[in-house]
């Protein structure tokens, strides 16, 4: 019987994942390109960057139901906020894609 992903869990990812990392309005400015674009508006900042996940990394969950919007679309739902605790970033991440350790 599968785990299920709660609140203060231990999780691990299924080998190789990606996850995002949103962005504060400091970090999305230093990213912004400047100029503009073919039809003439200017660039938009980033709403957040992608990780790799460490697969041999064991992540908490800080939120095991998540909506997050990473970008200037709508939400993306279906998504479990883990903290890095040797960043101390939060990344969110598909919940298909983590599994209960402890």
């Amino acid at each position: 019987m599968d785990k299920k992903i709660k609140k203060g869990a231990a999780v691990k990812t299924d080998g190789y994942t990606r996850g995002n990392i949103l962005l504060s309005p400091e970090e999305a400015r230093e990213l912004t390109r400047t100029g503009m674009n073919d039809a003439g508006e200017t660039h938009l900042p980033p709403k957040s960057r992608s990780v790799d996940l460490d697969p041999d990394k064991v992540y908490v969950v800080l939120r095991a139901r998540a909506s997050a919007q990473l970008g200037y679309g709508s939400r993306t739902g279906g998504l479990v906020a883990v903290l890095d605790p040797h960043t101390g970033d939060t990344i969110y991440v598909r919940r298909n894609d983590i599994y209960v350790v402890a």
